[in-house]
C-alpha cells in the first residue's frame, strides 16, 4: 500500500471519528422535549426541529450500463434557522462520511452541506476512490489514449482490465422548489449541478465508470440532473411521485456531451416504526438522447432509498 493511500484512509477514519464525537456531545441537548422553548414546527432535520443523527442507504441497478451501486452516508445534522415556515424550514448544516460501493469502484471520504434556506442546498465532498477489474468486459480501468477512444464495453475485455486509485473532489448545488395544488397535490422541482474534479494515479485517458464516458487523468466532468414531479400525498404517512427526468454530463476539455431522458416513478413512505425514515421506492425508464455509444438506446434503473434515526434506535 502506497503512502499516499494510507493517508488518504487515515483521513477518512479521522472524519468519521469527528462526526461520531461531535454528535455524542451534541445529543445532550438536542432533544426539545429536554428543552421546551426550541421551536418545534420546523424540519430541519429528518422531519424535525433539532439536532439530528442519521444514516442513509441506497441500493440502485442499472441497466444499459449494466451497473449496482450501495451508498451509506452518516450524517450530523444541524437547524440554521429555526424560524419554521416554508422559507427555512428545511435550513440546516450536516457534515458527515460516505461510501459508495460497486463491484468495478469503491469511495470513501466526507462531506460538508449547507441549506440556508429550504429551496437551495450546497455540498462539498472529497472521496478517495479505487476503480478496480473486474470479470465482466467493460468493468474496470483500461488506459485509452485520447478523448475519442472507442469505449464500448465489447471492447475493453475483462482480461485487459486494471486497477487505478485516486481522488474525486465534488461540488454540488441543489435547488429544490414545491407548488402545492391542493392539500395532497404539489408539483416538485429538483435540479442539481455537479462540478466533479477526478484525479487518477494512472497517466492515461481512462473510462470513467461513474458516468460513463473518457477523462484525461486530471479532469473535470459538469452534470445537471432535474426531475420535474407530481407529488400525490395520497396518505398521511404514504407519498407517490410521478415525473420527468434529465441528465446531462459534459467535459469541457474534450467537449463531450451526453443525455439521458426518461419517466420517473417514487413510492414513499415516510416512517415506518420507530427507526425509519422517508423509504422509497424508485424506477426510472427512458432512452439516451445523446451519447458516444448509447444514442437512442434504453435506459433503466431502479433502486431503494431510506435514512434510520440513529438516536431513536440507540433509546
Amino acid at each position: 500500500m502506497t503512502n499516499y493511500s494510507r493517508a488518504a484512509r487515515l483521513l477518512c477514519c479521522l472524519a468519521c471519528f469527528a462526526v461520531l464525537h461531535s454528535a455524542s456531545v451534541a445529543f445532550a441537548d438536542s432533544d426539545p422535549r429536554d428543552h421546551p422553548d426550541l421551536p418545534r414546527d420546523g424540519r430541519n432535520c429528518l422531519g424535525k426541529p433539532y439536532n439530528k443523527l442519521y444514516l442513509t442507504q441506497v441500493l440502485a441497478g442499472l441497466a444499459n450500463p449494466s451497473a449496482l451501486i450501495h451508498i451509506l452516508e452518516l450524517s450530523y445534522c444541524m437547524p440554521l434557522f429555526r424560524f419554521g415556515g416554508p422559507l427555512f424550514d428545511l435550513s440546516n448544516i450536516e457534515v458527515g462520511a460516505v461510501n459508495y460501493l460497486s463491484p468495478s469502484f469503491s469511495h470513501y471520504g466526507a462531506f460538508f452541506s449547507i441549506a440556508p434556506a429550504s429551496f437551495f442546498v450546497l455540498r462539498a465532498e472529497v472521496t478517495f476512490f479505487h476503480q478496480f477489474s473486474f470479470p465482466i468486459d467493460g468493468k474496470g480501468y483500461y488506459p485509452l489514449t485520447s478523448y475519442d477512444d472507442d469505449f464500448r464495453d465489447e471492447t475493453l475485455k475483462k482480461d485487459k482490465g486494471k486497477s487505478a486509485s485516486g481522488v474525486n473532489a465534488r461540488l454540488r448545488a441543489t435547488l429544490r422548489l414545491k407548488f402545492p395544488i391542493t392539500s395532497k397535490l404539489a408539483v416538485a422541482l429538483v435540479d442539481n449541478l455537479y462540478v466533479d474534479y477526478w484525479w487518477v494515479d494512472r497517466n492515461s485517458y481512462y473510462k470513467n465508470l461513474r458516468w460513463d464516458l473518457v477523462m484525461q487523468r486530471s479532469d473535470v466532468v459538469i452534470v445537471n440532473d432535474v426531475n420535474l414531479l407530481l407529488e400525490i400525498a395520497f396518505h398521511p404517512n404514504m407519498t407517490i411521485y410521478l415525473g420527468a427526468y434529465n441528465e446531462t454530463a459534459h467535459v469541457p476539455r474534450d467537449p463531450y456531451t451526453s443525455n439521458i431522458a426518461a419517466g420517473v416513478f417514487m413510492y414513499q413512505f415516510k416512517r415506518l416504526g420507530k427507526v425509519v425514515r422517508n423509504l422509497t421506492l424508485i424506477a426510472r425508464g427512458g432512452a439516451f438522447t445523446n451519447h458516444a455509444n448509447r444514442k437512442n438506446e434504453y435506459y433503466l434503473m431502479a433502486g431503494i432509498a431510506l435514512q434510520y434515526d440513529l438516536k431513536t434506535w440507540w433509546k
